[in-house]
């Protein structure tokens, strides 16, 4: 695929899309935990990870699992591939753990309880001595939106990712284009959203991205 934006999810759909039956599994689990990630959200991080086929995912704040869990039916799926969840309140870490086994899916992910800026360094060590990781298939980032978290990952875990890799960044409502244009937005972008607009508009032949917001 060298096509991105609105064309890519569309291959993403014919290629993928007879597969999307399998998140019937979570729909118990809408009305509880479902209505903050729903939609078409939903649909595009499964079609995502099927494309991508990681080895291993990062996330940070899974909170109670949703986004996990999506993640994970793609990987079953799949056949293959982790997730590392980064998680800093250890209720949430288990009650995301706690979603996963109720599905079945227990055994694609795995939790860690801390500040992922500490927590990370050493898991990604351990990974390259233990399985030759080399750099990161998926990251999937959904935590402070401040700019100096922002700018933390940015610096330290965006140079992990490989070339054929992808970097799912949830709540960011708008465009690079538009953001970095001063175009009128609402709601307003936070410094995560700043940061990772002008971070992206000055690498155009390092990164393609397009906001699944605006697509939908």
């Amino acid at each position: 695929m060298t096509v991105w934006g609105g064309q890519f999810a569309i291959q993403l759909y014919e290629r993928y899309g007879p597969d999307l039956g399998d998140l019937q599994r979570l729909e118990p689990l809408v009305p509880a935990i479902g209505k903050s990630y729903a939609g078409e959200e939903r649909r595009l991080l499964y079609l995502m990870t099927r494309f991508v086929q990681p080895e291993v995912i990062v996330e940070f704040s899974p909170k109670r699992g949703w986004s996990t869990a999506h993640m994970a039916a793609a990987l079953e799926r799949n056949g293959k591939g982790e997730i590392i969840s980064f998680e800093l309140d250890p209720n949430y870490a288990w009650a995301a753990r706690r979603t996963l086994r109720r599905l079945g899916l227990g055994h694609r992910a795995r939790f860690v309880v801390g500040d992922v800026r500490e927590e990370l360094p050493r898991v990604y060590e351990a990974l390259q001595r233990s399985r030759g990781v080399t750099g990161l298939d998926f990251l999937f980032i959904d935590s402070d939106h401040g700019k100096p978290f922002a700018r933390w990952y940015i610096d330290n875990l965006f140079p992990l990712v490989r070339r054929d890799g992808m970097i799912h960044v949830h709540d960011i409502q708008a465009a690079a284009e538009r953001v970095v244009g001063g175009e009128a937005i609402f709601p307003e972008p936070t410094g995560e959203e700043r940061l990772l607009a002008r971070y992206l508009t000055e690498r155009p032949h390092h990164y393609c991205w397009f906001s699944v917001s605006e697509l939908v």
